[in-house]
């Protein structure tokens, strides 16, 4: 089983907690190909401003993946095309989204604890330890 780290604003994150899919674009498509029935998928929410301040960075839930990746082109995302996908069983998925920062220190794939963000951007989707996604679930059942 692989875990894999999903990067995503709050307004897509409602989506997938609803829609249970996960989608890229078309530069991600190698990488999603990887992506197994039985993998698990942790849900970053990145930081953004709002009316109400700023939000986050957060961890909305962790997921098993349900399906092999497959292509739809049915607009489901807000403001992107991502039309390479995969659906989504809720593993942990906490009510409200739950702080990221508590993580930084105890995760692995964060070697640069001070520049820890560097670590989340560039990339939708990536590959992560199994002991991360561990961590994460045993963070969200708290």
């Amino acid at each position: 089983m692989a875990c894999w780290l999903y990067v995503i604003d709050r307004e897509n994150w409602e989506i997938v907690k609803k829609e249970r899919v996960l989608g890229v674009p078309p530069r991600n498509k190698k990488t999603i190909q990887r992506v197994k029935p039985g993998d698990q998928v942790v849900v970053y929410i990145k930081q953004e401003i709002t009316k109400e301040g700023v939000m986050g960075p957060d961890v909305g839930g962790v997921f098993k993946v349900a399906s092999e990746p497959y292509r739809e082109t049915k607009r489901v995302f807000r403001r992107v095309t991502l039309p390479y996908r995969v659906k989504l069983e809720p593993v942990v998925v906490p009510e409200r989204p739950k702080d990221f920062k508590p993580l930084i220190r105890k995760l692995e794939f964060i070697k640069r604890k001070k520049r820890w963000s560097g670590y989340l951007a560039g990339r939708m989707i990536r590959e992560i330890p199994e002991g991360d996604c561990k961590k994460i679930v045993e963070y969200l059942k708290k």
